[in-house]
């Protein structure tokens, strides 16, 4: 069905993670067979001992204790089992599940490296967030060696100085600058193939001088569809240019096929 949709580019936030573990190998391959996913969002960090794994946060909470990726060594990282918690409360705007019935309940995630992510992802944009941890120089210098060739991926920094670095190194490949605040506009680089944007900074004037100076544009989180509809009435003409960034692709997508059906 997803060809009754509109023409919006949908992306999972850190794989499938309103299914399974978010950036976990589960996460990744359910993105990776979905419909309704255009690319995958994923967030890497370099263990202690040279690996680039994922994860969003640099300290993980388990059992009670707390454990930075950066002090891990690859082998403990990809021994953790990492269990999604079920939340208290579903907002309305997204869906109507019945909490006992959610797929993740009791669900573990494997954790997964850049490796085996790119071993999956083939077909479909991978968005490789970067997550520095001062170390920026050595982190790069591995990145570089696994996607050199991958024409399928954009590398994504909130760290100018980060992409910079990548750029210099090798400007053949895609990169892409998160935008925190409004201030953070004033650093964009004529390399730069896109820019991610927060989702409450979406304005028509800023999207539409984004897109004529020919930079990709997309938005995060899109996590119900309110503001996914807000979004789309604000940017007008310009909604099927953006790339929406999602823990809810199957709910995004569904919404398309009811408008288009509503139409």
């Amino acid at each position: 069905q997803r060809h009754m949709s509109s023409t919006n580019h949908i992306v999972a936030h850190r794989g499938f993670s309103s299914l399974e573990y978010e950036n976990s190998f589960e996460s990744i391959d359910l993105a990776n067979k979905s419909n309704c996913t255009d690319a995958i969002e994923i967030d890497i960090r370099l263990t202690n001992d040279g690996y680039l794994v994922l994860s969003h946060n640099n300290k993980l909470v388990l059992n009670k204790n707390s454990i930075k990726v950066s002090n891990m060594r690859y082998e403990d990282f990809m021994n953790l089992k990492l269990r999604k918690p079920i939340p208290d409360k579903i907002d309305s705007n997204i869906f109507d599940y019945d909490l006992n019935s959610l797929h993740i309940n009791n669900k573990v995630g494997t954790s997964t490296s850049l490796y085996e992510v790119l071993n999956i992802v083939k077909n479909k944009t991978l968005v490789i967030d970067i997550k520095y941890n001062k170390n920026i120089k050595k982190l790069n210098d591995k990145l570089l060696k696994i996607v050199n060739k991958k024409e399928n991926v954009i590398l994504q920094s909130s760290n100018i100085n980060g992409l910079n670095d990548l750029h210099k190194k090798n400007p053949n490949i895609k990169y892409q600058y998160i935008i925190n605040e409004n201030e953070d506009i004033y650093n964009i680089n004529n390399y730069l193939y896109g820019v991610s944007v927060r989702y409450n900074l979406i304005k028509y004037n800023l999207v539409d001088d984004l897109i004529n100076r020919g930079l990709k544009v997309f938005v995060w989180t899109i996590n119900d569809t309110e503001t996914y509809k807000n979004i789309i009435n604000e940017v007008k003409e310009n909604s099927n240019k953006l790339y929406y960034v999602t823990d809810y692709p199957d709910i995004l997508c569904n919404y398309d096929i009811r408008k288009f059906k509503e139409i």
